[in-house]
Parts: C-alpha cells; sequence; structure tokens
C-alpha cells in the first residue's frame, strides 16, 4: 500500500470514530437541555396548606378550571390557566369533602323533619280513632317510628378545618355547582 492510501485509511478509520462520538455529545447536550427546561416545572412543587383551609382564591380558580375544562382534562385547563395541576387536586378534594359533608347535614335534617311529620301525623290520626285495636296499631307504629328516630346516629362534630371550608362552600355552592355542570 502506498504512503498516501494507508493515510486515506487512517483518516477514514478516524473519522468513523469520531462521528458517533460528536453524535453522542450532542445527543446528551440535547437531553441536559431538555432536562434543564422541566426543572422549573419539576422544582415548583405544590405543599399544601398546614391548616388545610380553603380559600376564596382557591375557590375563585376552581370555578375558573371546571369552566374551562369543558372541552378538555382538568389538568390541561388548570395548566393552560397557569394554576399548578397538583394544588387544583388538592383543592378540589377540599371542595369535595365539604360538598360531602353539607349533603349528609341535608340528608340527616329531611330525614328527622319526615319521621317528625309522620309521628305527627300518626298522632293526630290515633286522636280520632276509636277502634281500641287501631289504637293499638297506631300506638305501636308511634313508638316503632320514635324508636328509629331515636337511634338515628347522630353527627360527629366536624374537624375545624372541615367545618370552615364546609361553611365556605356552603356560601358559595351554587356558584360551584353550576361549574360541575
Amino acid at each position: 500500500m502506498t504512503a498516501l492510501a494507508r493515510l486515506a485509511g487512517f483518516s477514514l478509520l478516524a473519522l468513523s470514530l469520531l462521528v458517533p462520538e460528536a453524535a453522542c455529545r450532542r445527543e446528551k447536550a440535547a437531553l441536559a437541555r431538555a432536562a434543564d427546561s422541566t426543572r422549573p416545572l419539576l422544582s415548583r412543587k405544590f405543599i399544601p396548606p398546614p391548616d388545610g383551609l380553603l380559600t376564596d382564591r382557591h375557590l375563585d380558580f376552581y370555578v375558573k378550571v371546571r369552566r374551562a375544562a369543558r372541552d378538555r382534562s382538568e389538568s390541561d385547563a388548570a395548566r393552560a390557566l397557569g394554576i399548578d395541576p397538583d394544588e387544583f387536586a388538592w383543592v378540589r378534594a377540599r371542595i369535595v369533602e365539604a360538598l360531602v359533608a353539607l349533603d349528609e347535614s341535608r340528608v340527616r335534617e329531611a330525614s328527622a323533619e319526615t319521621y317528625a311529620r309522620a309521628i305527627a301525623s300518626l298522632r293526630q290520626t290515633l286522636r280520632s280513632v276509636r277502634d281500641a285495636s287501631t289504637a293499638r296499631t297506631i300506638e305501636t307504629q308511634i313508638a316503632g317510628l320514635e324508636r328509629e328516630r331515636g337511634g338515628m346516629r347522630r353527627a360527629d362534630p366536624l374537624p375545624p378545618g372541615l367545618a370552615a371550608n364546609t361553611r365556605k362552600v356552603a356560601a358559595r355552592r351554587a356558584e360551584v355547582e353550576a361549574a360541575l355542570q
């Protein structure tokens, strides 16, 4: 082989070894740039408030996100509005807890009213009954309803944070529920 041919062979060999190295460096640099661009997103981790209380700001952005999420996911809507999806998820969970507590209270009150009306109606009927057998049947029904009403489990007091969130959501319940639809 001539010296020129050997030089050309070595040059091709060296070039073939350097090209992949350069490509790897470009790929590594691209990966490093991508990692740097996501760092602000990752470092912006939502930390719930220690007291667990909702603010008017939370309710405002909850309603905005729900309205914006008509044709996309809530996470996408939150991101589009510049709201941390993790914070939105935390707010949604607190609102759902408050709505459940409000509904439970409403059901308990309605049940107590239903028992009271049924018992009052049976007592009114009992006053007009002249047959002893019918009167005993009605008295038995009244006693049974009173036992059931007395056996209704009393509501446990809500934890202070949930009670405060429930009051805040109750004040804006119509707006919050309208955003759910």
